[in-house]
């Protein structure tokens, strides 16, 4: 691609002979561009301009003081005129241009222009705009050549990789396409690490299947990051360093056609898909250790432990992004959809890459099993689905301790009000910590007064004594399984367990 096309200068309308234009003073500033033409006869008429105006007056209220026209002259300056251009001859205010404005220019790199008395201000009006409408011309030429060339591109199945790489060589641009999680897909050339991890977190709140652009400063330059996807959101695409207005015409385009690249990647994947859900299914479906071993090692994986993810998404669309994430950041072959829940069984621990996702949708893990034990993690993933549906948090399963899993989902003033029910006699009496610390000793201990005792670092006869007076404080006694099960759960929810070694032991 040819270098953007330029845009239109004072110099370029300078240049058209049959317009007879003289430049008087400011011939530094004949590289500034124009981005239209402005005729004004008011003494103030730079407060109209909004820059880059070629302003034309014949000054006929402007006499021949130096203070009128260095005032003038600074406050077109100052609100960014390209030019200022001054008409003169017999039938004009001036029959040339004043020494006094010749003065103030003198202060400033606005070019002075003298517009002879046979040429309108209407003629240099239309050429400034004929001048506008070729250059537009151009750029629409050298877009739409762009994006034929890119369209070969995504015709010849050169891939994401192919787009960026023929968007570098046509418009010098660097450019480079990441997934939803901000992983570079494909990159016309490498950039370290900071520069993604800046571009991740400035897209981080673009909104999805829309046009809106975000300006991210990086160590490798000004990024600006625009969102990928048609029907659904596949990732972005940041480029650096600036082309010009043909490249900027061209990007719906580029977009267009890597989002067309996503969903041929995807439906390309479907068979994958397929395969990868009765991998899931079938490894679900074995009981026998043996048999789960063989299918592992049928698709060359050595994994020994493995663990269940249960994601319910907003609607079936997102449940296919959410399979396809953690298809590749958990680079597992047990995956499927089953309507909007997303079934996973990962091979090792997923639960550092399921928090990072935050997938913000309820999600389930089962707990670590053998590979003949998949199904049960499974089942497990669901019960801690259902859990977490109500309370909006990522719930794990915890085998062997449902008292476990009860804390960890349920309201904590809830469990705070239950504790202190449970044990308020015990909170009310003297020596009440004694007293609490004995009854989790004895529980902890499995009801035997010898080891309790050991525990706590007292007499044998203190602990009977103890669990006398619990009995006669709690109105009955810890015998029953439904009393003890309501005492240890409250035990527990007022934070006190039986890994802390000597948390009960007793200070002499």
């Amino acid at each position: 691609m040819e270098p953007d096309v330029p845009r239109v200068r004072v110099s370029d309308i300078v240049a058209i002979s049959a317009l007879g234009l003289k430049v008087r003073a400011g011939e530094a500033g004949l590289g500034r561009p124009i981005e239209g033409a402005h005729v004004s006869e008011v003494l103030h008429a730079a407060e109209l301009l909004e820059g880059g105006e070629f302003l034309m007056t014949t000054g006929s209220l402007l006499g021949d003081g130096d203070e009128e026209w260095a005032t003038y002259v600074d406050e077109v300056a100052r609100r960014g005129a390209a030019a200022l251009a001054v008409g003169i001859g017999p039938g004009e205010r001036h029959d040339k241009l004043p020494g006094a404005l010749l003065r103030a220019a003198a202060h400033h790199d606005v070019p002075i222009i003298e517009v002879p008395e046979f040429t309108p201000f209407i003629a240099v009006s239309k050429a400034i705009f004929a001048a506008h409408s070729e250059r537009d011309r151009q750029v629409l030429e050298q877009s739409s050549e762009l994006q034929r060339r890119l369209t070969k591109v995504a015709a010849g199945e050169r891939g994401l990789a192919g787009l960026v790489t023929a968007w570098k060589s046509a418009t010098g641009e660097d450019a480079f396409v990441l997934d939803r999680r901000a992983r570079v897909l494909a990159s016309s050339v490498s950039f370290p690490g900071e520069v993604t991890a800046a571009i991740a977190e400035g897209a981080a709140d673009l909104k999805p299947l829309t046009i809106e652009a975000r300006h991210v400063q990086t160590t490798a330059g000004e990024a600006i990051v625009t969102t990928v996807g048609a029907t659904r959101h596949a990732g972005y695409l940041a480029r650096i360093g600036r082309a010009g207005q043909s490249a900027d015409l061209a990007v719906p385009t580029l977009l267009s056609l890597l989002a067309l690249e996503f969903e041929r990647r995807w439906l390309l994947d479907e068979p994958q898909r397929r395969t990868r859900a009765n991998q899931l299914a079938r490894l679900l479906s074995i009981d026998d250790e043996p048999k789960a071993t063989a299918q592992l090692k049928a698709l060359g994986i050595k994994a020994v432990e493995l663990r269940a993810i249960a994601i319910q998404a907003p609607s079936e669309q997102q449940a296919e992004e959410i399979l396809a994430d953690l298809t590749i950041s958990l680079g597992t072959p047990f995956v499927r959809r089953r309507d909007r829940v997303v079934e996973v069984i990962a091979l090792g621990d997923p639960r550092v890459v399921v928090a990072g996702y935050r997938f913000e949708v309820p999600t389930g893990i089962g707990t670590a099993v053998r590979p003949g034990l998949a199904g049960r993690s499974m089942r497990q993933a669901h019960s801690a689905l259902a859990t977490s549906q109500h309370t909006g948090t990522i719930v794990e399963y915890v085998d062997g301790a449902a008292h476990e899993f009860l804390l960890t989902v349920a309201d904590p003033d809830y469990l705070r009000a239950f504790s202190d029910a449970v044990l308020a006699p015990l909170d009310a009496a003297e020596n009440s910590a004694a007293l609490i610390a004995t009854l989790h000793a004895w529980f902890a201990e499995e009801r035997s007064v010898a080891a309790c005792s050991e525990r706590l670092g007292v007499h044998r006869h203190t602990v009977r004594h103890r669990m006398q007076r619990i009995t006669q404080l709690l109105g009955r006694g810890p015998e029953t399984v439904d009393t003890q099960t309501e005492l240890w759960l409250a035990l527990k929810a007022r934070g006190i367990r039986e890994d802390i070694g000597d948390r009960d032991r007793e200070q002499p």
